[in-house]
């Protein structure tokens, strides 16, 4: 399972990583848990430092890695 760990941003509750598999892992505020593949550990040690989370996710990780939902936090357990 994925460590998530919690940050302090107005749009995302959390970001994980896999090593295994090179995914990052986000949980948005709205309950939604987004992977996207392909990852960076570099990449996803910036975002963790990154002054505006939110900001670093749109400017270089969405639309730039393919990615998958998996199930709304709040329909239940993401699988």
């Amino acid at each position: 399972m994925i460590t998530m760990h919690p940050v302090k941003s107005s749009n995302v509750d959390a970001i994980g990583f896999d090593d295994e598999t090179n995914e990052l892992h986000v949980l948005y505020k709205n309950g939604g848990h987004y992977v996207y593949e392909g990852v960076a550990k570099s990449i996803h040690d910036n975002v963790l430092a990154a002054d505006s989370i939110g900001g670093f996710l749109a400017a270089n990780i969405k639309h730039k890695f393919k990615w998958r939902k998996l199930r709304n936090e709040a329909e239940g357990k993401s699988s």
